[in-house]
């Protein structure tokens, strides 16, 4: 019985040494739409892909090139994939930039199918641990529904410093990465439809501009931006 206290202290102390864990939303106020008349197609917006070690729901970090770490009690609410795929979806549909804009196939296929892919969504820390960047990395890509053939794609690499300490500081920064990367993909849309328009009737007509062979590139991929 006497080793009771003991166990019961190293029981106290080792629960206390514990960091709580802390959950984080992505979340920006999408702007609201000054389309006056909606591109005349449908777009099916695919879930997004992830690397795996952005696939977790662990915050990742990373203090070089060549190493990525996660935080053992700060989280993202739900997978970066379906957060950041779910401003998205917002942020077009509130856009009003074509016909629809929707996750499911209905009775008629649509036109176009736009998919992304987060390359990464991560803490940068400098070398002395105390200043850090948040990074947003996102590749878009449009196409064809029915013939699968790319007409657009773009790449985003975007990263800001973080202008003070602390996980909140660095999920409102992240939020507004996405809101800027969005934006950008959104005036190139517009711009490839706007200045591009299709052969009336027939998408895939050697005249169109938008009819491009398979894996071909309209719109040459964005530098980065730092």
């Amino acid at each position: 019985m006497k080793f009771l206290p003991i166990i019961f202290a190293a029981c106290l102390f080792g629960c206390a040494s514990v960091p709580p864990s802390h959950y984080y939303q992505l979340h920006y106020t999408s702007s609201p739409s000054t389309v006056q008349d909606p591109y005349p197609y449908s777009l099916l917006f695919k879930m997004l892909s992830a690397p795996e070690a952005y696939s977790r729901s662990n915050i990742v970090y990373r203090t070089s090139d060549y190493e990525i770490a996660f935080y053992d009690n700060l989280f993202w609410v739900d997978k970066p994939a379906r957060l950041v795929g779910d401003l998205l979806l917002e942020d077009f549909e509130k856009r009003g930039m074509f016909k629809s804009f929707t996750k499911t196939v209905g009775d008629v296929a649509p036109d176009f199918e736009l998919s992304c892919e987060i390359v990464a969504i991560e803490e940068v820390k400098s070398d002395s641990g105390k200043a850090s960047f948040a990074r947003a990395y996102l590749i878009y890509t449009l196409k064809k529904f029915d013939s699968q053939n790319v007409v657009w794609s773009r790449r985003y690499d975007l990263r800001d410093s973080v202008p003070e300490n602390g996980a909140e500081a660095f999920v409102k920064k992240e939020s507004e990465l996405l809101a800027r990367i969005n934006e950008k993909a959104a005036l190139s849309l517009d711009s490839l439809f706007k200045n591009r328009p299709p052969v009336a009737g027939n998408l895939e007509s050697p005249k169109s501009p938008l009819a491009a062979p398979a894996d071909t590139v309209i719109a040459p991929p964005e530098d980065s931006e730092e």
